[in-house]
């Protein structure tokens, strides 16, 4: 699958796009397999890690990238360098990953995966 989506964007995404979606991708693999490590242990990370983590494992940023690419635009680098941008992301994954935490907790912690 992400062979297929690399392909159908490559001939007309930008490489700056293409930058910014493996660097997300790289990024939600090497926080899953932190996660998967931390499930193991029983003491449970700050908030604080645990916020900075669950932005990273959500995958927002390839959805950040593929959305670039879906409105053609090529935004240069420097933009989300920006403070303003910079904030209006992180604000981003923190109303996304909150509203999935919500709406999927009592499915999780019956789990026993919170």
């Amino acid at each position: 699958m992400l062979q297929d989506l690399m392909s159908r964007t490559r001939v007309t995404g930008s490489r700056g796009m293409h930058r910014r979606f493996a660097q997300s991708f790289d990024d939600w693999v090497l926080i899953q397999v932190a996660q998967s490590k931390q499930r193991t242990v029983t003491k449970l990370p700050t908030l604080e890690r645990y916020l900075i983590d669950r932005r990273r494992a959500f995958g927002i940023g390839l959805f950040c990238a593929i959305t670039e690419f879906s409105v053609d635009i090529d935004l240069p680098d420097f933009i989300f360098k920006g403070p303003a941008v910079r904030e209006m992301t992180e604000a981003l994954f923190d109303m996304t990953v909150w509203a999935n935490d919500l709406c999927s907790f009592n499915k999780e912690q019956a789990q026993g995966d919170y």
